[in-house]
């Protein structure tokens, strides 16, 4: 009896990666087919986190796709773009300071998650900003056309220099299951 609970617990999880596996594939095939479209519009997928279902398998999968231009970058953003974030902006702007001079030349920054608890945010206050956040982006800038709903409005009192347009160059995915 515990022998079939275990092996039915090994298959359940090998047919969930798999699944996994075949979501990420579909995936990367349709944004190779949205990134390199001629045509405006053409195979669009929208990279402002709204979430998207895909089915693979007996299970929904939920992802949702965000060009980190349209995030704001922890460590490269300015303070009045970090005090755009829910609530805790300042408590960002005020940790990084000190994360980067324990830093020193030439070390690196420590993951999204491990920075955002060294600058202080707990586990509640790291998945409040989890979405509006990267530490990918190349400049500090965002862009409006790619932001996040919940930021797109604010951005509109951040002067120019605050702001990018372009391309998609870079995307971040969030994916999981039902």
């Amino acid at each position: 009896m515990v022998a079939s609970f275990a092996l039915a617990r090994l298959e359940k999880a090998e047919r969930q990666a798999l699944e996994e596996i075949a979501i990420r594939e579909r995936l990367r095939l349709l944004l190779a087919g949205a990134m390199t479209a001629r045509a405006p519009g053409a195979g669009a997928l929208p990279l402002d986190g709204t979430p998207l279902t895909l089915r693979q398998g007996d299970r929904d999968w939920t992802l949702a796709l965000n060009d980190v231009a349209g995030l704001v970058d922890i460590y490269f953003a300015s303070p009045a773009m970090l005090a755009l974030l829910p609530d805790h902006g300042v408590q960002i702007a005020s940790g990084r300071e000190g994360v980067a001079a324990a830093l020193g030349h030439g070390g690196r920054y420590p993951v999204l998650e491990q920075s955002l608890a060294l600058f202080g945010l707990d586990r509640a206050a790291r998945h409040d900003v989890a979405g509006f956040v990267t530490q990918s982006g190349r400049s500090g800038r965002i862009n409006p056309a790619v932001a996040l709903e919940g930021l797109r409005a604010q951005l509109a009192g951040l002067p120019p220099a605050e702001t990018a347009a372009g391309q998609a160059e870079r995307v971040q995915i969030g994916l999981w299951s039902d």
